[in-house]
């Protein structure tokens, strides 16, 4: 996993391990809590039952937590890229990598569009209809141009108005407590992804590095499919992350004033 930018840590060995106990059916026998997860002393008995693994502070790509976007961890994400790129004979397959990601939606956007009032007046109101929730939207692209269907995540309901029966074709709908995405929804968004991507394999799928983005439903899933997973170095999506940079920053500059010119808001 570290080869494909995912650090190794201890919460994440024990969130696959609490996932291995569930699928084995050893609920009933096992000294695990399976609420909290496996214990520190567990963790210390995992280690020495496997001497070939060894702990060390986490280099190259998790500098970017303390420094940000730093050469180092740049560096070593295009390492690791170039070395599926050409495991997997990628050359000249742009329609088999991908990239997705994430990105909030408040139903409280506020409007900068100016408007005319009488010289000398403060302040100027505009009605706006707001519930304060929040929704994620998931999307997915290829380097060929190709999109996913979205993915949008609602809280609590999903609503069976406009906002979803005018939505793009296929789109895809889910639910969380706080509309946002995890680990359940990522692998519901995985199985959407089979459906619409290229049917050719091994498949390249560029991820943030994010707790919901792993999991061992997840990492059985993309092995079974062939998806080769390569997680971008924490910190650096503001450089790195192409939806971020094309797609989402330029949506959100305009979307207030697009929303409330729709009367969305």
């Amino acid at each position: 996993m570290a080869d494909h930018g995912f650090p190794v840590t201890r919460f994440l060995v024990k969130v696959l391990a609490t996932g291995i106990i569930k699928e084995g059916g050893r609920t009933e026998t096992t000294t695990v809590n399976l609420e909290k997860g496996p214990s520190d002393v567990w963790w210390s008995r995992f280690k020495s039952h496997h001497p070939e693994l060894t702990s060390q502070t986490a280099d190259s790509l998790d500098k970017a937590r303390v420094h940000g976007a730093t050469p180092e961890a740049i560096e070593a994400f295009f390492k690791l890229y170039e070395a599926l790129y050409v495991k997997h004979n990628l050359e000249d397959k742009p329609h088999l990598i991908y990239n997705c990601d994430e990105t909030g939606f408040g139903d409280k956007p506020r409007s900068r569009e100016k408007v005319l009032c009488k010289t000398g007046r403060k302040h100027v109101y505009q009605q706006q209809q707001t519930t304060r929730e929040q929704i994620t939207v998931h999307c997915c692209v290829n380097v060929a141009g190709d999109s996913i269907q979205p993915f949008t995540i609602y809280p609590s309901y999903v609503p069976r108005n406009v906002y979803r029966l005018d939505g793009p074709p296929n789109t895809l709908y889910g639910i969380q407590e706080k509309g946002y995405m995890d680990l359940e929804l990522f692998l519901k968004w995985l199985q959407h992804f089979i459906r619409y991507a290229s049917e050719e394999r091994p498949l390249l799928l560029i991820v943030d590095q994010h707790e919901t983005h792993v999991s061992k439903d997840v990492i059985m899933y993309c092995r079974e499919n062939k998806i080769e997973i390569l997680c971008l170095p924490a910190h650096t999506t503001h450089i790195l992350q192409p939806h971020d940079i094309a797609v989402f920053n330029p949506l959100k500059t305009t979307f207030p004033t697009m929303a409330s010119r729709m009367g969305l808001v």
